[in-house]
């Protein structure tokens, strides 16, 4: 019985996580958690944005998925910053979200060359206010003073 529990567990847990949004994030307390919890929807919208082209689909679904990628980014940086503490504090969580923005980066890059060049400009902003979150947890992760 617990092993059909944790297969059930195991394989609802993506789809329920995938049903909650950005409010549903921004729900969460612990600010921390609240940073992680917003890369992994930025990163399913990543995910669903890739999809989208691969499928040659809807360029306002692209568009909006896009714009969860730089919100969910966005927050996670805003939810580190809101605990008040130095990032030096918060290493571990700056440089997962370094590691997740230059991720991003990548796969908006690989995003702008799939699109035709008319619709290049929508991927192309969101690719430059990724990089600009991403600095930022740059900056976080190597101004750390020893």
């Amino acid at each position: 019985m617990r092993y059909l529990f944790r297969v059930v567990l195991l394989v609802g847990l993506p789809g329920l996580l995938a049903a909650q949004g950005l409010e549903a994030v921004k729900k969460e307390q612990n600010l921390t958690r609240r940073a992680q919890r917003a890369l992994e929807y930025a990163e399913r919208e990543m995910t669903k944005a890739q999809e989208i082209v691969r499928e040659f689909g809807s360029k306002t679904e692209l568009q909006e998925a896009l714009d969860q990628v730089v919100e969910g980014s966005g927050l996670a940086l805003q939810s580190l910053r809101e605990t008040g503490r130095p990032p030096r504090r918060l290493s571990r969580d700056y440089k997962r979200g370094e590691l997740k923005t230059r991720d991003f980066l990548k796969k908006l890059e690989d995003l702008e060359k799939a699109l035709s060049l008319d619709d290049r400009p929508m991927a192309e902003a969101a690719r430059k206010k990724v990089f600009q979150i991403h600095e930022d947890f740059l900056l976080g992760v190597m101004g750390q003073k020893r």
